[in-house]
């Protein structure tokens, strides 16, 4: 079986730090008017879709750990090239970052666990 690589890019940068955990959610932008009616009826009036990865790493050293937060936080928006189950290929879009943890330092081994982070897309489809 051949490997999988979920993410190829960060901007123009490849992407060797493969996440341990990668899951690609899509959700639907609504407009200000979406909401239920008084008959309960929901209307959506979607603007576009936007895709949120979430991504975790079991274990890096410190200085893996510092270059995977780097990529992700050296600009506040940036494009990833990353496999999309939705499309069934590799896409770009433009992404930021949100909260990131870096729990369970091990001082002795030079370790990191569950290193956790999203993107979240900018701007819909």
């Amino acid at each position: 079986m051949a490997s999988f690589t979920p993410i190829t890019y960060i901007g123009t940068t490849p992407f060797t730090i493969q996440p341990s955990k990668y899951q690609v959610d899509q959700y639907d932008v609504s407009d200000e008017n979406a909401g239920r009616t008084a008959d309960g009826a929901m209307q959506k009036n979607i603007l576009g879709r936007c895709y949120k990865i979430e991504m975790s790493w079991n274990v890096l050293n410190t200085t893996k750990a510092q270059t995977l937060f780097s990529l992700f936080t050296a600009n506040q928006y940036f494009n990833v090239t990353f496999y999309s189950p939705y499309a069934g290929t590799q896409v770009t879009k433009e992404f930021y970052v949100g909260d990131r943890s870096a729990p369970c330092y091990n001082a002795t081994l030079d370790i990191w666990t569950n290193i956790a982070f999203n993107i979240i897309q900018r701007t819909p489809d």
